[in-house]
């Protein structure tokens, strides 16, 4: 069926998965021989592949070497998380063991055109008692420690005739908050420990996670003169308009801002000077 839908043009990649069906290493050989089924038949799309908790390292490596993207899903921020789930794993060596192992080998496998989307994860949001301080903590690791090209989040919807079928959902807006401090860790340098929290270590959801770093910090940056680092921080400005500010420099007043679609609250962050520093007038 992708294969037919590839040809037709309906589908540009195809993400495979499984259940447990026996032991991950059963599973994740299934896995493979799908994949090279489909490439022996001409499918050159994007393949994403989502080993299972405790794969076998040489299963691993052979992923790497025919898939764009593999990942196993974190699910939980720690082994406590785990073992309050009754979820009978070894949450250092079925898991973060193996997202090391991936981690090295996509690198290994990059340098020879291999693997170029990388290592994925993904985490359930309100299954547990984790907090966004712990689930940030994480996706923050994964960003800047294993390379990872994205963390996904799933908020918890329980099922009928599970153990957890009388749990309430978790709220969309919380999986929306962790979605936006996610990409402000990867794209925007900021760090798990700058986010505001409440007193349960959980973002607010009503309020947006960068302009309360900003607040918090009393930011105020010299339009014309702060670095591109510094310029990314502020709420309602993204990475193209940053670039597209400091390319036109200098910038005079607000009403110059809004052509480059600075939104209104950043103004209050925002300081304007008519000359940027040189070398020359740095000391005068």
């Amino acid at each position: 069926m992708a294969l037919k839908l590839w040809k037709f043009g309906k589908i540009k990649g195809l993400f495979l998965s499984s259940s447990v069906e026996r032991d991950p290493d059963y599973v994740v050989e299934k896995e493979l021989e799908t994949v090279e089924i489909l490439r022996k038949r001409g499918f050159t799309a994007y393949i994403h592949l989502r080993l299972m908790p405790g794969t076998g390292i040489e299963l691993i490596k052979q992923s790497v070497e025919i898939a764009d993207r593999v990942g196993i899903n974190i699910e939980f921020p720690n082994k406590g998380h785990y073992d309050d789930m009754k979820l009978f794993l070894d949450f250092k060596q079925d898991i973060i063991k193996r997202i090391k192992f991936i981690s090295r080998q996509v690198k290994k496998a990059q340098k020879e055109g291999k693997c170029k989307a990388g290592i994925d994860t993904q985490m359930v949001v309100g299954a547990s008692d984790e907090t966004d301080k712990q689930i940030l903590d994480v996706s923050e690791w994964m960003y800047k420690k294993m390379n990872a090209r994205r963390v996904y989040y799933s908020a918890f919807e329980p099922m009928k005739n599970t153990p957890l079928e009388k749990k309430p959902a978790e709220s969309r807006w919380r999986e929306y908050r962790l979605y936006q401090c996610s990409f402000l860790i990867q794209k925007y340098n900021f760090s798990s420990k700058d986010f505001v929290l409440d007193d349960s270590d959980k973002l607010p959801v009503d309020q947006d996670p960068k302009l309360l770093v900003a607040k918090k910090l009393n930011l105020k940056v010299d339009i014309n003169n702060c670095k591109y680092d510094e310029l990314i921080k502020v709420p309602g400005i993204g990475l193209k308009t940053a670039d597209s500010i400091i390319q036109s420099r200098p910038i005079k007043n607000s009403q110059q801002l809004k052509k480059f679609g600075v939104l209104s609250r950043a103004h209050q962050f925002i300081d304007f000077k008519r000359e940027v520093q040189t070398s020359l007038n740095f000391w005068k």
